[in-house]
């Protein structure tokens, strides 16, 4: 019995007939995972399906080889060429795109199935023997290793797996590449059938007339279908082969890309809402680039699903993006331009903000990271360090810019976290020397080869390009970017190997496609894109791309006629696009004149009761007042008033994963656990014992609670916080000798009376200690920051309060900052005091005098923004986005 090729121009017509026969074959062979689903679901079909790629991994597997996972591509490339004899690449193998270039070319060698030796053969010149000696030395490693890329499955699986021949059924494909071919002809027993989209004579169908060409060498017979369905995507086929019918479908011409996406999506949604099921719905796109960035940002302003099997490199997120900026900076040198493309990426939240040297840096475009501010230092990676410790200064790029906590709000920006946390793990385990530039070359390296899905959920409508169209079909079909140079996309000779050196190859014995061929292929996988539309079938393109270059139609358009109808406009997908709308119409919402009025006040210098000035007065007789509370008031009235009275919320609230508060509570939880129930034992091994027992005992609750949500360098921050635990309970100041804890976490709470009203004061003291010297308060801080107040508004930060608080209210003598990292104290207040120029009771009656002041004002009613000379009251300040007040410009 023969084995068959069916014919057809009407994919539909392929499918109807795939369906009938399939009973009679035991395997299905479909392009890609979903057309075998879609052809199952279509029949009511239970065939077994395999995709080339499954069958190919499989025996493989049986033979012992197994797949080169991403992140161990990079280093079996390098490792195979690193022996090679460069002539031509030797000045160039060191770049990143020239490896990538290299790499694009190898993988058209192995879909062309061309042998080592027949590369060999046909190479001239260094160009062409560097091209054939990095062929050979790959295909040698993999041999000798048993393990190969991705990209080769099916080569190998031709050269060493054992292949059994069934009857089969291989639908969905447009064509086939060499390699394919050859498989299939080892996998096809005698009654085997193979459709392909094809009419004789028709130029469209080039490629597949080599396919068919290649499998009539190989012994497959031709049968064409002579059946024509009533559909729109044969309609529409039998227009552009014919030039001269309307073409049943729609089509829009929108000025952008964003325009373009937001009326496919709105068509989407209103497909769903009349109950449309989302496996009837297709968008398809060729250029992915350019298109699934905005989908995706587009379909979660309207909370539509979407899903697609497409993969982006890291650099093509935003973190990949912020992370490229950091090694360009850093590698620059911390160039003023380098410096404020990096420090303006908005997925970047420094905790402290820009201070006013960063205004200076901007007026004086001075380089270094200095000029901005010397608490941003770190970022600038040391020259010498570790692997391991290479790994610790990206965490803390993570954390302190607010890129983990972020990730814990944002799915895709998680998703990309991880696969860059699970690329780069293997550093945790060095702790080798790893110099600044190599760490930089792996990071790079990273992004580029670490991928994640482009679109991902549970569910959805899917997005897919024209490969992933193949053997489908749907009921609704939107295909985007009808552009030249969009789709079809433009084709070029690879720059290693031109047009005229693959002539000489095919004459030698190894053949691969040129720019002629590729660009048949984009014709084909048009003709196959617009055949799987059933129902209805809507075509749109941009003037003009994400660059804003003006984009000509694509030729595609030109042949396939004039539309047959318009689409009607679909309801609006968002409530931003009616708010929008309503605007530019000249009728805003109320909400957004209310807010302009606002500013036209805040701009007029007019006071209002949000800008701190209050019409009635506030007494302190009425709240409870807790050392955060005074520290605000005492840094900035306004800052207290927006926090405290206003309850405004501040950007990034909430418990994040990397939340320094849940971080103090940790470190507190484990010196704490250290201390309690103290049998009077000092070791140190002890003590550190206890704390890492309340330690975990802490982190364990706050999981549970739901308050702690490990990120993916949790591990790392873990490893850290113990160590800080242990440095810091086998310090000596950590319980000075002669000190006995009596109290830990005592919650307190006093009212002072004082002439300006009366403050009831509470608050939690980390620790109180009976000393030879009396009873001593001890405050634990995690590094060295040291909340000061200003004594009069608008004053320098200078005095400290919740010491002599603290001291007032147990009573104690003596008090101390205890930094937790440092092991050392930071300051001290009461008796005992040996600082020259330190009187205990006049730092007691500095903070009555505060107290009494800032009673006045709240009295006054008066809680403009004040803030200290220096301003680091806006440094940590929550409030900036209703202030005023800002670096360089008068309260």
């Amino acid at each position: 019995m023969n084995r068959l090729a069916l014919t057809s121009p009407y994919p539909s017509a392929l499918r109807d007939e795939a369906i009938r026969r399939a009973s009679r074959h035991a395997l299905l062979v479909i392009p890609n995972v979903q057309a075998g689903r879609s052809l199952r679901r279509a029949g009511q079909l239970s065939i077994h399906a395999r995709t080339f790629t499954q069958l190919a991994r499989q025996a493989l597997q049986d033979t012992g080889w197994q797949p080169l996972r991403h992140s161990e591509r990079d280093a079996a490339w390098y490792e195979a060429l690193q022996d090679v004899s460069w002539r031509y690449l030797a000045p160039l193998q060191e770049r990143s795109s020239t490896v990538e270039s290299l790499r694009r070319l190898l993988d058209a060698l192995w879909r062309a199935n061309l042998e080592p030796a027949a590369v060999l053969n046909a190479a001239q010149g260094e160009r062409e023997h560097d091209i054939a000696a990095a062929f050979a030395a790959l295909d040698a490693h993999f041999r000798r290793t048993r393990r190969y890329d991705v990209a080769c499955t099916e080569y190998y699986a031709l050269r060493t797996a054992a292949l059994t021949p069934r009857v089969l059924l291989a639908h969905g494909f447009g064509y086939l590449d060499a390699t394919q071919v050859a498989l299939l002809d080892r996998l096809a027993a005698p009654g085997s059938v193979i459709t392909l989209p094809y009419e004789q004579g028709r130029f469209p169908w080039r490629q597949a007339e080599r396919t068919l060409h290649d499998l009539t060498a190989r012994g497959f017979c031709t049968e064409t279908l002579n059946t024509i369905p009533a559909n729109v995507g044969t309609r529409a086929l039998r227009s552009y082969l014919e030039h001269n019918k309307q073409a049943p479908h729609a089509f829009l011409e929108l000025p952008e890309v964003e325009t373009e996406v937001r009326a496919c999506l709105r068509w989407v949604r209103a497909n769903l809402e009349r109950g449309v099921h989302a496996a009837q719905i297709a968008v398809i796109v060729r250029d992915e680039h350019t298109y699934l960035p905005t989908l995706s940002d587009i379909a979660r302003e309207y909370g539509l699903p979407l899903l697609s099997a497409a993969r982006l490199p890291l650099t093509r997120t935003a973190l990949g993006a912020l992370l490229a900026l950091w090694i360009r900076a850093d590698r620059g040198g911390w160039r003023y331009p380098d410096t404020r493309a990096f420090l303006g990426h908005p997925l970047l939240a420094l905790p402290d903000g820009l201070p006013e040297q960063g205004y200076t840096a901007r007026r004086t475009r001075a380089d270094g990271l200095d000029a901005w501010s010397p608490q941003l230092a770190w970022l600038a990676l040391p020259q010498t360090e570790s692997a391991h410790a290479r790994l610790r200064h990206l965490e803390r790029l993570l954390s302190d810019g607010g890129i983990t906590a972020r990730a814990a709000r944002d799915p895709a920006l998680n998703l990309a976290l991880r696969a860059l946390v699970d690329a780069l793990k293997g550093l945790a385990r060095r702790d080798d020397p790893l110099d600044a530039e190599a760490f930089r070359a792996l990071l790079e390296r990273t992004l580029t080869s670490t991928f994640i899905p482009a679109l991902h959920g549970k569910g959805g409508v899917r997005v897919l390009n024209p490969l992933g169209a193949m053997g489908r079909s749907f009921e609704h079909l939107w295909l985007l970017g009808l552009s030249d140079t969009v789709f079809p996309m433009r084709r070029t000779d690879h720059p290693l190997l031109d047009a005229f050196s693959r002539t000489r190859w095919a004459q030698r014995g190894a053949p691969l496609p040129d720019a002629a061929q590729l660009s048949e292929i984009e014709e084909a996988l048009f003709l196959n894109v617009i055949g799987t539309a059933h129902g209805e079938l809507v075509l749109s393109r941009a003037q003009r791309d994400l660059a804003g270059r003006t984009l000509l139609p694509s030729p595609f358009l030109q042949r396939l006629g004039p539309a047959g109808n318009h689409p009607t406009e679909p309801p609006l997908g968002s409530a931003l696009e009616h708010a929008q709308l309503q605007a530019l119409a000249g009728q805003p919402d109320p909400q957004v004149l209310e807010a302009a009025l606002i500013e036209e006040l805040r701009d007029q210098g007019i006071p209002f009761t949000h800008h701190g000035q209050l019409e009635q007065p506030l007494s302190v007789d009425t709240y409870r007042w807790s050392p955060s509370q005074l520290h605000d008031l005492g840094a900035c009235s306004y800052r207290w008033f927006a926090r405290h009275l206003l309850a405004l919320e501040e950007e990034g609230s909430g418990s994040p994963p990397e939340d320094r508060r849940l971080q103090g509570q940790l470190l507190h939880a484990a010196l704490e656990g250290a201390l309690a129930d103290w049998d009077g034992t000092r070791d140190p091994d002890m003590l550190y014992a206890r704390a890492r027992v309340a330690f975990e005992r802490c982190e364990l609750r706050l999981r549970n609670h739901g308050e702690l949500k490990p990120h993916p360098l949790w591990n790392l921050t873990r490893i850290e916080l113990l160590r800080s635990v242990e440095q810091a309970v086998r310090s000596p100041s950590f319980l000075p000798e002669g000190w006995r804890p009596r109290h830990l976490e005592l919650h307190l709470s006093t009212t002072i009376r004082l002439e300006g009203g009366n403050w009831t004061v509470y608050g939690v003291v980390d620790r109180v200690d009976d000393t030879p010297q009396g009873r001593a308060v001890t405050d634990y801080k995690r590094r060295r920051h040291l909340s000061r107040v200003a004594p009069t508004p608008g004053g320098p930060l200078e005095l400290d309060l919740q010491l002599p608080l603290y001291l007032r209210a147990l009573p104690a003598t003596y008090g101390r900052y205890w930094s937790i990292e440092r092991t050392e104290t930071l300051a001290e207040a009461g008796a005992g005091v040996s600082r020259r120029g330190y009187d205990p009771q006049q730092h007691a009656q500095a903070v009555e005098a505060f107290l009494n002041n800032r009673a006045r004002l709240l009295t006054s009613g008066v809680v403009t923004p004040l803030p200290d000379p220096r301003r680091e009251a806006c440094t940590f300040c929550g409030a900036a986005a209703v202030c005023r007040v800002r670096p360089g410009v008068s309260a």
